[in-house]
């Protein structure tokens, strides 16, 4: 079944990699102000990597993918190493000039971050995601466009399976194409979530929900310079149980871009969005935030990137289920990291980040302050 144009060079299309990672953490765990673990709260961990990863073009198609394994290993909590898995691949395909899309899947296998669980056990992740979309060109100026996503999270503690999840999104929409390279459009979404395993404080029942909106989709072409991105219209998302936590208003995102000179490129986001939440007393909240990234291109060999970001949660508790102060987090990261490459197949990557967060310990979202350094190295072959 292998043609000659499939089997030559294969250097060219598949590429082996190996990394190492040395990370400082002071609060490795995401321990609330003032607490520890027998008087810890920093660790220093190794993390190793090695994987390879794929672009196939085949005439109008074209295949990409990567595959890794990771190894963790801390010095102090060790009780937390672990091996993760990761792979991912993907068919861009086209039939004729007209009709185009995508077809792949996401598999995930990791330790939980503490900053997204209630519970410092060790409690491995694994996530899948398979998808498909699919894009029309009915006319020079106008197209055709529909998706479907199915995701999973399951996790390995037993006390945590109540939040293994399932969710369906689906969106179909229609744009109208500008010569200059914009679009304006509009686009309607349906996504369904269940908990297959959920036990909601002691009781076995349904806790799913769902979610419609409408939205506008528009991409503003300004300049080569300047574009602008919004995502934006109104949402309504309803629980299966405890109706009270059903919500609906304002939902997007907004993306601008901005490159005032070839290495420099500056990008800022805002967004409004319904998200769901890994808590017994919670599942969803309203994420309200902004972001600022910068990337500077200093010379051939050497990129400057960072990003500040913050967020806050609203969250919609269970009926019953008091709380002393207002159900909501913030959380505030910023990064900055140095990226130096030696040779075309080598990157040596420098970085600092620290991360802080306001939280409700009644809804499983405490207080904690987290900085960590970071230095790594990436051959390819």
């Amino acid at each position: 079944m292998y043609a000659a144009p499939a089997a030559a060079a294969i250097s060219d299309t598949i590429q082996p990699y190996v990394s190492v990672a040395l990370i400082h953490d002071d609060n490795l765990l995401r321990l609330d102000d003032g607490q520890s673990i027998d008087g810890q709260r920093s660790d220093n961990y190794r993390q190793s990597i090695a994987g390879l990863q794929f672009d196939v073009p085949y005439g109008l198609q074209e295949f990409t993918g990567d595959a890794h394994v990771t190894r963790v290993a801390f010095s102090h909590f060790n009780e937390y190493d672990y091996t993760g898995k990761d792979a991912r691949g993907e068919w861009a395909w086209k039939l004729g000039t007209h009709l185009f899309g995508h077809l792949g899947g996401v598999y995930s296998e990791s330790l939980t971050p503490f900053s997204e669980q209630s519970s410092i056990d060790r409690n491995m992740r694994l996530q899948r995601k398979e998808y498909v979309d699919g894009t029309w060109l009915f006319h020079p100026s106008w197209q055709m466009r529909g998706s479907f996503v199915r995701q999973q999270f399951r996790y390995g503690l037993a006390s945590q399976q109540y939040n293994n999840r399932d969710e369906d999104t689906a969106t179909l929409g229609v744009d109208y194409l500008v010569a200059t390279g914009s679009r304006i459009g509009v686009q309607l979404g349906h996504l369904k979530g269940s908990y297959p395993d959920g036990t909601l404080l002691g009781f076995l029942i349904s806790d799913g929900y769902k979610q419609n909106d409408a939205k506008i989709n528009i991409f503003w072409q300004y300049s080569a310079i300047t574009q602008v991105q919004i995502l934006a219209g109104r949402a309504k998302r309803t629980h299966e149980v405890f109706g009270e936590r059903d919500q609906s208003g304002a939902n997007g995102r907004v993306n601008a871009y901005w490159t005032p000179v070839a290495k420099v490129k500056l990008t800022g986001s805002a967004w409004r969005e319904f998200s769901a939440v890994e808590g017994s007393t919670i599942n969803s909240s309203l994420n309200k935030g902004v972001s600022a990234e910068a990337t500077w291109q200093a010379t051939s060999k050497l990129g400057v990137n960072g990003l500040l970001r913050r967020e806050k949660r609203d969250f919609g508790t269970v009926s019953g289920v008091a709380v002393v102060s207002a159900p909501n987090d913030t959380l505030r990261t910023a990064n900055l990291s140095v990226t130096y490459t030696p040779l075309p197949s080598t990157q040596i990557v420098a970085g600092i980040a620290h991360s802080a967060r306001s939280g409700n310990f009644a809804v499983g979202s405490g207080n904690y302050k987290s900085n960590s350094v970071s230095l790594s190295a990436q051959i390819a072959f």
